[in-house]
């Protein structure tokens, strides 16, 4: 089943893949328009402002925060799209480090995120 970030516990899920302290709220704060918390409350505004958006295909693509296109993970390396449905997709051409890329892409998939 894929994730959404209005589920409660998207964020924990994200945590196993970027590890515990990822969730804290001095590491969202630092990730500033690229955290978690900044896309779900962006998200949670589009949708407020047009209820139909959730319905859109997602062939158009996701939400942005100040022209930020995507929550990054633990150090900006990993990259999650959110889709104006609310899935999250993490994006496999930004897996770090590459020789983890087969490891890291199996456990999102464990999880229930799709990628791209």
């Amino acid at each position: 089943m894929p994730v959404f970030i209005f589920e409660p516990n998207a964020l924990s899920k994200m945590c196993q893949v970027e590890g515990a302290e990822y969730g804290t709220p001095g590491i969202q704060e630092a990730l500033g328009d690229c955290s978690f918390s900044a896309f779900k409350k962006r998200w949670e505004e589009v949708v407020a402002q047009n209820p139909e958006l959730k319905n859109v295909a997602d062939k158009y693509g996701g939400i942005s925060v100040n022209k930020e296109n995507a929550i990054y993970g633990w150090g900006g390396y990993h990259r999650y799209l959110v889709r104006y449905s609310g899935e999250i997709i993490f994006l496999e051409q930004f897996v770090a480090p590459p020789e983890m890329k087969q490891m890291i892409i199996s456990l999102v998939k464990r999880l229930g995120f799709r990628t791209q």
